[in-house]
């Protein structure tokens, strides 16, 4: 993730793929870039030895980004909106470019910034990010906010997140209220990541509290990602009743891509659904090849399988009895596509 920034220059962080954890962070301080580098001709405007010095640490800058990218294997660059933006990303463009990949498969996104310095100042920053200096603090944000960006805005106030011209004349309680509630509600519709989810985003998962989602984060944190939704019930506090209630709501995917022991974590289908879902895969001729790309897919099937899946769970059930929209196969299509 890159803060840009002017005088104070661009801060950085590295967070792994898959626990949004902090690997490394540093600052850079490019001055803009020579006019006219790279061409024949020195720039109209500026001395020689002015170009020289801007080229060198521009260069400096470059490499420290290009060697990052290189040594933690960094596969996606979020870079902010704020001020200096346009800047940060052409020197984000020549570090890519300048890395041993050659840019390969390698780019760069802007992501909103919007409330990034305030939650960097926060005691939530501090109680998660307690390792990392308050000015680097607001890049951690960035980063994981490209990966996952519900999980990064549910920890910013309301009014900080610039979302409409009156917010601030609302009031607060009730407007915390009505974002709880829109967060729970994409929650249950899309599920939540487990590994890479914060402790403010798991919380809202139906069946979690915040002392529950603080056990949960801290058992991935030590004891590494869950690679299997079976593993929740080794997460301190989370006994049966909790197993059952919150294990459709959370997905499981693996950060280095390896794929799953069991396909269906990847999804919002429930443990309990499993057989039904498999009976339902092999009528429709979905096979394991399909299955194996669900977490790629960010839990649900291509088109091509989703058309197949609807006619069936549209045509009269076995036994001669009509389809029943909101029966088992629908929901699960639902769920799927």
């Amino acid at each position: 993730g890159v803060g840009p920034g002017f005088a104070h220059g661009h801060k950085l962080a590295v967070v792994s793929a898959g626990t949004a954890s902090v690997t490394a962070h540093a600052t850079v301080k490019p001055p803009l870039p020579p006019r006219g580098s790279g061409s024949s001709g020195g720039g109209a405007g500026g001395s020689r030895g002015s170009s020289v010095h801007d080229g060198a640490a521009w260069g400096e800058a470059v490499r420290v980004i290009a060697e990052l990218c290189d040594s933690h294997g960094v596969g996606a660059v979020a870079v902010g909106d704020g001020q200096n933006s346009r800047e940060a990303q052409r020197l984000v463009a020549a570090a890519i470019a300048a890395t041993r990949r050659g840019g390969g498969r390698l780019r760069y996104a802007v992501v909103r910034e919007n409330g990034a310095s305030i939650y960097s100042a926060s005691d939530l920053a501090a109680a998660e990010l307690g390792e990392v200096p308050l000015q680097h603090r607001a890049a951690v944000s960035i980063a994981r906010r490209l990966a996952d960006p519900l999980s990064e805005f549910v920890k910013i106030e309301p009014a900080a997140l610039g979302v409409g011209m009156y917010q601030r004349d609302l009031p607060a309680k009730e407007l915390g209220a009505r974002l709880d509630a829109a967060v729970e509600d994409a929650v249950a519709a899309v599920g939540v990541e487990v590994n890479g989810a914060s402790p403010s985003l798991l919380q809202r998962v139906a069946g979690l509290n915040r002392k529950t989602a603080s056990a949960l984060r801290a058992h991935i944190d030590t004891a590494g990602e869950l690679s299997s939704r079976e593993s929740l019930r080794q997460v301190p506090g989370i006994g049966p009743k909790t197993y059952v209630n919150i294990a459709g709501f959370l997905r499981i995917t693996a950060s280095d891509g390896a794929p799953l022991a069991e396909p269906l974590d990847a999804t919002r289908v429930h443990p309990e659904a499993y057989a039904e879902a498999r009976a339902l895969f092999a009528a429709a001729g979905i096979g394991s090849g399909a299955l194996g790309q669900l977490a790629r897919r960010g839990g649900g099937f291509a088109e091509g399988d989703c058309a197949r899946l609807r006619a069936l769970a549209a045509a009269p059930a076995p036994g001669g009895g009509a389809a029943s929209p909101g029966g088992g196969r629908a929901a699960l299509v639902e769920l799927l596509c």
